[in-house]
């Protein structure tokens, strides 16, 4: 059976938030997101976060070094992708609806979010490897450190 972990100020800023270690080395995250939340810019040090949307639509932001993805993140599905330049790179927003799915890489720094009105469902597979959250405030703005560690 697996070891449920809370993590409480997580829980207090999202509709519903379970995390569950799966294995040593894996996690399974069931987040419900209500209109106009969002996480923090943050990158994993050995971890990917893969998204399955469940329901509604979660936009999906990575900072990425160049318009083309690859270091950064994958996609199954058909997701809605805008592009824009920031500082350092490019910010690509990646719109998920159920049944996509987007695997974001170790050092990719990323933020998730509901802009829709209505709340939205998915399950964050956390590994493998020790979980770690690196917080990249500013990224869009000028934080450099976090734009280069892509």
């Amino acid at each position: 059976m697996a070891a449920s972990v809370k993590f409480a100020a997580i829980e207090e800023k999202v509709a519903y938030f379970h995390r569950e270690r799966m294995s040593p080395a894996v996690h399974q995250a069931n987040i419900r997101l209500k209109p106009g939340q969002t996480s923090e810019f943050h990158l994993h040090t050995v971890t990917r976060d893969t998204f399955y949307i469940l329901e509604g639509a979660l936009e999906v932001r990575v900072v990425c070094r160049d318009e083309y993805p690859r270091e950064a993140y994958q996609t199954l599905g058909e997701p809605t992708v805008v592009t824009e330049k920031c500082r350092g790179g490019f910010l690509h927003r990646v719109t998920l609806l159920p049944g996509d799915v987007m695997v974001v890489l170790p050092k990719a720094v990323h933020a998730s979010a509901n802009t829709t009105e209505s709340e939205c469902s998915f399950i964050c597979l956390e590994g493998p490897g020790e979980y770690d959250f690196i917080r990249c405030p500013n990224v869009i703005d000028g934080d450099q450190h976090a734009i280069q560690s892509v």
